[in-house]
């Protein structure tokens, strides 16, 4: 994917947080259960990213539980890849309360670092692949023969 398509999830989950600070797009109230299971998120990780404010929960029930709206799966699923990627939580902490406080060039300098995360990610990956080939082609025949006999 690329890093404008994921400026594009970045923008959208911050835009949906709003919406889910003033209620949810369908009015349906998730538990955290149920958000986990949307989500594949551990119900650790979600209470987790609540404390740290990078989601909301909309209400309780009389019960104590937690309900999250429809509209924290969004936010919870662009977390989740982000986290995949090793983008440190305080730099989605820093991205999504310049989202949530409308402050646009805030906004804009902390999805600017994230595109400089990215690409630096890019090119320490580049790089591995680049001297992974230079080690086993100087290898010869021995890259290839160890990936056959681990495939069979």
């Amino acid at each position: 994917m690329s890093s404008s398509c994921r400026v594009v999830q970045a923008n959208e989950a911050l835009e949906s947080n709003c919406v889910m600070k003033s209620n949810s797009i369908n009015g349906e109230l998730l538990t955290l259960a149920e958000l986990s299971e949307k989500t594949g998120l551990s119900i650790h990780c979600i209470r987790t990213y609540t404390q740290r404010d990078l989601v909301s929960e909309c209400s309780r029930t009389a019960g104590g539980y937690l309900l999250y709206p429809d509209t924290a799966v969004a936010r919870l699923q662009f977390i989740r890849i982000a986290r995949e990627a090793d983008v440190p939580i305080s730099e989605l902490v820093r991205l999504f309360s310049a989202g949530d406080s409308n402050d646009p060039s805030e906004t804009a300098q902390c999805l600017a670092d994230l595109e400089r995360y990215i690409q630096n990610k890019r090119d320490r990956l580049s790089n591995l692949e680049h001297n992974l080939t230079q080690i086993f082609s100087r290898a010869g025949s021995g890259y290839r023969s160890y990936n056959q006999a681990e495939a069979t």
